[in-house]
């Protein structure tokens, strides 16, 4: 049965699962098994597992679950019968899923502005989510995101049960600290609280001069006209890319350095 509650989360799944079973569809329909594959085990594993399994640990809707279970198992059935059939037989022991009917797509379902909205939010938990990965803060350690713009209750809730985290609807303390905004959201994490400011700023100093050291030989090296006219053109190509990302690295790490004050 469905809740007449319907949550931000709730909301965001239906209009997904009403657009991956258009985007299959489609795909089918034109003879694209490959991409039709994809993008049903792109929902199955992005959409479904990563988010809308992990929201309902704390906010819970199985019937809603299932659906997508149900609708994922239905849309990879043409390409991994013997997996899917398994799995439903466990779901369903009476019936099989070669004998189901192709789900179809609730127009009524899709919801544009609840999937920015909920994008949005990815957004935000994947940056705290960076923050904690790049500062080696382990996951048992809850800290404090400063809130400058109004969340609601249910979407503060997602993003401190996803993260481990709080958020404190007030100004951060002034300090080291870093910034994480969308178009939507912006949230500061006080970085004095959580890491040594001097040991991190000695770690990133490192890293660069080892990059600067890095660049300097890259350029040199693509500045070689002996080089650059007898190497095979993909190989010159690899470089010149292969410069430009680390030159992108640069970047990050003077801006993380900068944070830092």
């Amino acid at each position: 049965g469905e809740r007449s509650d319907a949550s931000v989360a709730d909301v965001w799944f239906k209009s997904r699962i009403a657009k991956v079973i258009e985007d299959v569809t489609g795909h089918m329909d034109e003879y694209q098994f490959s991409l039709a594959a994809e993008r049903a085990y792109d929902f199955l594993w992005h959409e479904l597992a990563d988010w809308y399994v992990e929201i309902n640990k704390f906010q819970s809707n199985p019937a809603l679950v299932r659906h997508g279970l149900e609708t994922a198992l239905k849309l990879l059935h043409p390409f991994v019968p013997f997996v899917t059939e398994a799995i439903w037989q466990e779901l369903y022991p009476d019936q099989l899923l070669m004998m189901a009917e192709w789900p179809k797509a609730h127009g009524t379902d899709r919801d544009a502005a609840a999937e920015e909205q909920f994008s949005a939010v990815q957004d935000i938990v994947t940056q705290i989510r960076n923050i904690r990965a790049h500062y080696k803060i382990p996951y048992t350690k809850q800290f404090t995101v400063y809130a400058t713009t109004d969340t609601s209750t249910e979407v503060t809730h997602i993003i401190e049960q996803l993260c481990k985290v709080k958020l404190a609807h007030h100004t951060a303390p002034s300090g080291h600290t870093t910034d994480i905004i969308n178009p939507s959201y912006h949230f500061t994490v006080s970085l004095g609280d959580l890491i040594d400011v001097a040991a991190e700023r000695k770690r990133l100093e490192k890293e660069l001069a080892q990059l600067d050291k890095y660049i300097a030989n890259q350029e040199r090296k693509l500045g070689n006209k002996e080089f650059t006219d007898k190497a095979p053109v993909e190989i010159v190509e690899k470089e010149q890319a292969n410069l430009g990302q680390k030159k992108a690295e640069r970047t990050h790490l003077e801006e993380a350095l900068e944070k830092l004050g």
